[in-house]
């Protein structure tokens, strides 16, 4: 099962490229001529940010973005540790739900 660790790695690396991407398109849009800027903002860029997140600069929109899965991760991952706190009413001695800890 994934782990929170992993999420929040998950999560570094959407922020990473997001930032990348800016650069990208801040070095195309200043450096390369116009044509191709205009041509890789119409396709490359625009689809790599529309498949990040739905918080992207295009008008393009993906049904399920790299963001989408990250928050069901996520939700997978708190209705573990959920399943987990339930197991349990005695977290000293292990001692499954409903049932008093005769050690306690």
């Amino acid at each position: 099962m994934i782990e929170q660790e992993e999420v929040d790695r998950l999560t570094e690396i959407i922020c990473e490229m997001r930032t990348l991407l800016g650069e990208a398109q801040d070095i195309l849009r200043n450096e390369a001529p116009r044509h191709l800027y205009e041509r890789a903002k119409a396709y490359p860029l625009a689809h790599i940010d529309a498949a990040l997140d739905h918080d992207g600069w295009t008008a393009n929109k993906y049904d399920v973005t790299l963001q989408d899965i990250v928050n069901d991760l996520q939700g997978e991952v708190e209705e573990e540790v959920e399943e987990e706190e339930e197991e349990y009413d005695c977290p000293i001695h292990g001692i499954g739900p409903g049932t008093d800890c005769p050690r306690c």
